[in-house]
């Protein structure tokens, strides 16, 4: 099985942080983000990242490749300038065929988050934090039993289940569906929308998408500096759980 990883945007609202290296980048402890997503998804035997870049995507490439003796592609959105996540997504799926995990990169989250959605079965499935306090900004959802049935950020906050999280599973038989879903809105309102407006296309088309709950446990979508506070926190407080994963990762 496969991830792919989007590492495309700008990280704008970072200010400073960000004017030198792309966001996941940022290091939140003894680690940056991206480091955590990859030893996290290599902990429970993905080994395959394909990696999009964009912003500072030569400076990834090479911090990757001399941090982990596994196996990267990297497609580089050239236009990340001009364009959202869904042409991002596109390009780095557009050539793929096989089950897959989907993350944005700049999601800091505890292991468990990842365990849960690498358990729950051979579904389309979206991770959901369904706790937290939803306001205008989060990518929202409408839920019903363990279905998605409406994805967006305009969703009003007291109409939503939840927020996305950013990570996701896609099972080969649906990536064909997700592929012309993407090429469709792409066709018709261009390129500078979020990916979700394709997951809901292929939902309004009777494909089902599920969902699996964060059930509390911590993790933050870094858009702002404060965001960067809270990440290490969350690192601060996995101290113990990152020893497990390392003794169980050499072989201890």
């Amino acid at each position: 099985m496969k991830a792919v990883i989007l590492a495309a945007g700008v990280g704008s609202r970072l200010g400073h942080y960000t004017a030198e290296i792309p966001k996941c980048m940022l290091r939140v402890g003894e680690k940056t983000i991206i480091e955590h997503s990859i030893e996290v998804l290599s902990s429970f035997g993905i080994k395959s990242f394909v990696i999009v870049t964009g912003h500072k995507g030569r400076k990834l490439r090479k911090f990757l490749e001399t941090r982990f003796d596994l196996d990267f592609s990297f497609v580089h959105n050239h236009v990340y300038r001009e364009t959202n996540n869904i042409y991002s997504l596109y390009l780095g799926i557009k050539d793929l065929s096989e089950d897959l995990y989907l993350l944005n990169s700049d999601v800091f989250f505890h292991p468990d988050i990842f365990k849960a959605l690498h358990f729950s079965g051979e579904n389309f499935t979206l991770v959901v934090d369904d706790r937290k306090i939803l306001g205008e900004e989060e990518m929202k959802v409408v839920t019903e039993n363990t279905r998605v049935v409406r994805i967006s950020k305009k969703i009003p906050p007291e109409e939503a289940s939840g927020e996305y999280i950013g990570l996701a599973k896609i099972p080969k038989i649906k990536l064909e569906k997700l592929k012309d879903r993407c090429e469709k809105v792409m066709e018709e309102i261009g390129a500078s929308v979020f990916y979700e407006e394709a997951i809901q296309r292929m939902i309004d088309l009777g494909d089902e998408v599920l969902y699996v709950s964060t059930k509390g446990l911590p993790w933050v979508e870094v858009d702002f500096p404060h965001e960067i506070t809270f990440a290490r926190r969350i690192y601060g407080n996995l101290a113990g759980y990152s020893k497990a994963m390392r003794r169980k990762n050499n072989g201890v």
